[in-house]
C-alpha cells in the first residue's frame, strides 16, 4: 500500500496502539493488523475488534476440525487392527481392499460387536444428606457455529452496548491489570437492568418524569449503582484514569478517586466534592514562569484586508520562506493550480485548502498555522477580506494579539480597499475594538509599480490619520513594503531600486519586535469555542474544542462546564500547536479534547470554565459604546446583530441613557433620541429570544470589561455593516 509519511506515521502509532490491547501472546500478525488499520481508517477501536473477531472465528473452526477428527480416529485404528498371523490389508479371498473398504469394515465390526455387561448392582448406601436445589446450568455453547459475527456496516447501524462492568474488565484485561477487578468480587446483576435503560432514556423527554434541576456542584456527575461504586473505589489509579479519559466510566475527582472505599462510595445525596487543582495550578505558575526566561514568548497573529489584496499569498511565501512549508507541497500546489488556470495561487493554496476557497479563489473560514522567529513564537490566523465573511473574519480577530494589515499597492488597489464599500476601513476598525493594539501595515503588489517610493508615501499618508482616529497610537502602527509574489523584503530584500529608499526591517524582523502583552494567568479559566469538531488520530481522538485561551490555565483531568447550557465534561487530553501537553495557559489557540459531555452542549459561541469559577450567563447588558460612520442614526428599540468572540446572536438596543464626552466620559445628554456616527455613549442591550425552534429563551456568556477585558468587548452590525463597537459595564440577568 502506498502511504504518504503522515499516514506512515498514523500507522505507527495506530499499530502501537492496536497490538497494547491485543497483548503479547496474541497469534495476530503485523501484516493482519496493518490491513485492518488501513481499512478502518486508522480506527484502532474498530481494528481491534476486527481482528479479535477474526482470531476467535479462526479458533473456533481449528477446534471445530479436531473434534471431528477424534471423533473418527478410533473407528479407523479399530478398523485398522491386523488378524493374528494375517495381512491386514488382505481378505480371506486374496485381493488386496481399499483404505475406504476397510473403514467401512470397521465400522460394521464396531455395530455387530456386543454390547458390555452391565456390573452387578452395589449395595444399597445410606442417603446423603439433604442439599439446596441449585438453578439449572445454561446449555453450554457448540465448539463451532456456522453463524458469521456481525459486519461493520451492522455494528454501526446497531451497535452492541455491552454493560457498564463488561467494559471494566475488558479494559482492565487490555491493560494487563485484570487482577484487580478479578479480586475485587464484581457481584452479578450489578449493572442496569433493560427497564432502568428505557427508563433512564426517557429521562427529561415527554415519556419520564421532569428532570430534577441540578445544582452547580452537581452538573455532570451521573448515578453509578452501589455495586460498581464500590468496585471502582478498589480499583487502582492508573486504571481509573485510563477509562475516564476513554469515556467508559463517569469522571470523577482525583481525590474522590483515591479515597477510602467508606468516603468515595456516598449516597447520591452526598456527591463526591469537585476535583481540587488549585495547588497543580500554583505549581504550574511556577513552571510557566520559570520557562519564561528559556522559552519563546507566544503571539496571535490575525491577517486581515481587503478582498484580493494578497493576504493568504504572503503568508503562504513567509511560511515557504521559513520553512513551514516544504517545497514538496508547495510543487503539489503549483501542479493543482495550474490544472484549474489560477498557477499564480500555489502559495494562498497553503491556507485556503477547502475546494470551495480553491474554486473561487477568496478566503472564506479562517485557517490557523504557526511559525517561529528569532525570538518569538507566532500563531498565524489567516481571515477572510471578502464583506460576506465578516462574521468569520471577526471570530479570527477576536483571537489575536496583533495584526497584520495587508493593502493593496498597486494602481488602483488601495483606493477601491480604502474607499467606498471597501473592507479595509472596516476591518481596522474591527481589530480594534477587539483589543488589538499593534498593527503592522504590509504595503503588498509595490513590485507592480517598480517599487515606487511616491506611492509608498502617500499610501502611508493617508492611512497614518485614519488609523490614528480609530485609536492605534502611532507609536504601535509600523509600515512595511513587501512583495508577496517575488517574496521581496518578506525574509530577506534583494531589490535594488527598494534598497535604494528603504532601509527599515523586513516583514520578519518588524513581527519579531513586537511586544507580548501582559497575560491573565492567576484570573479564571475562560475559552471562547471557536470549532466543534471530533478528533481522527489515534492519539487524540473523540469530541473535541478549540479555541483562544483568554485567561486562566487548563490542565487534563479538569472538570469543566460548557455555558450555556448544563453540560459538564473531564479534559480527555490538550493539544497545542499539534503536540499533546498536560496544560495550556492564557495566549495561546488549544484544542481541548472532552470527555462525559453531550455534544448537543458544545457549540461555537460556548465558553469553558471550571465548575466554581462560572462565567455569567447573561440576557442583557448595559455597555460603553463608540457608533461608527453609518448611514442612518441608531433610535431607541433598534435591532442588531451581536458578536461577541465567535458567537452571534440577534438584540435590540432597548433604552439609549445617554451620551458621553470621548475623552473624559463626562456625560453630556441624558436620554438620547439617537446616536449619530461618532458618538460615544451607554445604552441598554436585550438579548432576543430565537424565532425558530422549541421557544426558550436568549442567553449568552459574558463579564464585564473590569473583570475580563477580553469577554468583555462586544460589536454591533446592522445591515451587513459594522456600526459600532463597545465594553460591557454591567451584565443583567
Amino acid at each position: 500500500m502506498d502511504m504518504s509519511a503522515e499516514d506512515q506515521a498514523r500507522m505507527e502509532s495506530a499499530m502501537t496502539a492496536v497490538q497494547l490491547q491485543l497483548g503479547s501472546a496474541s497469534p495476530v500478525l503485523e501484516r493482519d493488523i496493518k490491513d485492518a488499520l488501513w481499512n478502518y481508517y486508522f480506527d484502532v477501536d474498530e481494528s481491534v475488534a476486527y481482528l479479535r473477531a477474526k482470531n476467535k472465528l479462526a479458533a473456533k473452526i481449528a477446534a471445530a476440525k479436531a473434534a471431528k477428527l477424534a471423533a473418527v480416529a478410533p473407528a479407523a485404528a479399530a478398523a485398522s487392527l491386523p488378524a493374528p498371523g494375517a495381512d491386514p490389508s488382505v481378505p480371506e479371498g486374496g485381493k488386496k481392499l481399499s483404505k475406504l473398504q476397510l473403514k467401512m469394515l470397521a465400522s460394521q465390526a464396531a455395530r455387530k460387536a456386543p454390547s458390555v455387561p452391565t456390573p452387578p448392582p452395589r449395595a444399597p448406601t445410606p442417603p446423603p444428606t439433604a442439599l439446596p436445589t441449585l438453578p439449572p446450568s445454561p446449555p453450554s455453547a457448540p465448539a463451532f457455529s456456522l453463524r458469521a459475527p456481525p459486519s461493520h456496516f451492522a455494528s454501526t447501524l446497531a451497535p452492541a452496548s455491552p454493560a457498564p462492568l463488561d467494559l471494566l474488565a475488558r479494559i482492565e484485561r487490555a491493560l494487563g491489570r485484570d487482577s484487580a477487578i478479578a479480586s475485587a468480587g464484581i457481584p452479578a446483576f450489578a449493572g442496569p437492568s433493560p427497564d432502568d435503560l428505557v427508563l433512564l432514556a426517557r429521562k427529561g423527554t415527554s415519556l419520564g418524569v421532569a428532570p430534577k434541576r441540578i445544582s452547580q456542584t452537581e452538573k455532570g456527575r451521573r448515578e453509578i449503582p452501589t455495586a460498581v461504586r464500590e468496585t471502582l473505589a478498589r480499583v487502582d489509579t492508573h486504571a481509573r484514569q485510563d477509562l475516564e479519559g476513554m469515556n467508559l466510566v463517569p469522571a470523577a475527582s482525583t481525590s474522590s478517586a483515591t479515597a477510602s472505599s467508606s468516603s468515595s462510595v456516598g449516597g447520591a445525596d452526598t456527591p463526591p466534592p469537585p476535583p481540587v487543582t488549585k495547588v497543580a495550578k500554583e505549581k504550574i505558575l511556577e513552571e510557566v514562569r520559570r520557562k519564561e526566561k528559556d522559552e519563546k514568548p507566544v503571539l496571535s497573529l490575525v491577517v486581515v484586508g481587503h478582498v484580493d489584496a494578497g493576504k493568504s499569498t504572503l503568508m503562504g511565501r513567509l511560511l515557504h520562506e521559513l520553512g513551514v512549508l516544504s517545497d514538496r507541497a508547495l510543487q503539489a500546489n503549483q501542479r493543482q493550480a495550474q490544472k484549474i488556470g489560477k498557477a499564480s495561487f500555489a502559495y494562498a493554496w497553503t491556507l485556503d485548502a477547502t475546494d470551495e476557497e480553491r474554486e473561487r479563489g477568496v478566503t472564506i473560514g479562517i485557517a490557523i498555522d504557526g511559525f517561529e522567529t528569532a525570538s518569538k513564537r507566532f500563531t498565524l490566523i489567516d481571515a477572510p477580506g471578502h464583506r460576506d465573511f465578516i462574521p468569520n473574519m471577526i471570530s479570527g480577530a477576536a483571537q489575536a494579539d496583533t495584526a497584520v494589515l495587508v493593502i493593496d499597492g498597486s494602481n488602483g488597489g488601495f483606493e477601491r480597499g480604502f474607499e467606498g464599500n471597501g473592507q479595509t476601513r472596516e476591518h481596522a476598525v474591527l481589530v480594534r475594538s477587539l483589543g488589538v493594539q499593534q498593527l503592522v501595515v504590509a504595503i503588498n503588489k509595490l513590485d507592480a509599480v517598480r517599487w515606487a517610493e511616491a506611492r509608498f508615501e502617500n499610501i502611508k499618508a493617508l492611512l497614518i490619520p485614519f488609523l490614528s482616529q480609530t485609536g492605534f497610537h502611532p507609536s504601535k502602527v509600523f509600515f512595511v513594503p513587501v512583495g508577496a509574489t517575488t517574496g521581496e523584503n518578506v525574509v530577506a530584500r534583494e531589490s535594488e531600486i527598494l534598497n535604494s529608499w528603504y532601509d527599515g526591517p523586513t516583514l520578519v524582523e518588524q513581527l519579531d519586535k513586537l511586544d507580548v502583552p501582559p497575560r491573565s494567568l492567576e484570573a479564571p479559566l475562560r475559552i471562547p469555542v471557536s470549532n466543534v469538531f471530533r478528533g481522527q488520530s489515534a492519539t487524540a481522538s473523540g469530541l473535541a474544542v478549540s479555541g483562544r485561551i483568554e485567561s486562566g490555565i487548563v490542565q487534563v483531568g479538569e472538570e469543566l462546564a460548557a455555558l450555556p447550557g448544563d453540560g459538564v465534561g473531564v479534559v480527555r487530553s490538550l493539544e497545542v500547536d499539534g503536540v499533546l501537553v498536560p496544560y495550556a495557559v492564557a495566549g495561546v489557540n488549544a484544542t481541548v479534547f472532552l470527555s462525559g459531555i453531550d455534544p448537543r452542549n458544545l457549540s461555537v459561541g460556548s465558553v469553558l470554565c471550571p465548575i466554581d469559577q462560572l462565567v455569567p450567563v447573561v440576557s442583557g447588558f448595559s455597555a460603553q459604546i463608540i457608533v461608527f460612520d453609518l448611514d442612518y442614526p441608531i433610535p431607541a428599540g433598534a435591532s442588531v446583530e451581536l458578536f461577541h468572540h465567535s458567537k452571534d446572536i440577534p438584540a435590540t438596543i432597548s433604552s439609549l441613557d445617554a451620551v458621553l464626552d470621548k475623552v473624559s466620559g463626562a456625560v453630556i445628554k441624558t436620554k438620547p433620541r439617537m446616536l449619530t456616527k461618532s458618538t460615544s455613549a451607554r445604552i441598554h442591550v436585550q438579548l432576543r429570544n430565537p424565532t425558530s425552534g422549541p421557544p426558550r429563551k436568549a442567553e449568552m456568556p459574558l463579564e464585564t470589561f473590569a473583570t475580563n477585558k477580553s469577554m468583555g468587548r462586544v460589536l454591533f452590525r446592522r445591515g451587513g455593516i459594522t456600526i459600532a463597537a463597545g465594553i460591557v459595564l454591567e451584565v443583567l440577568p
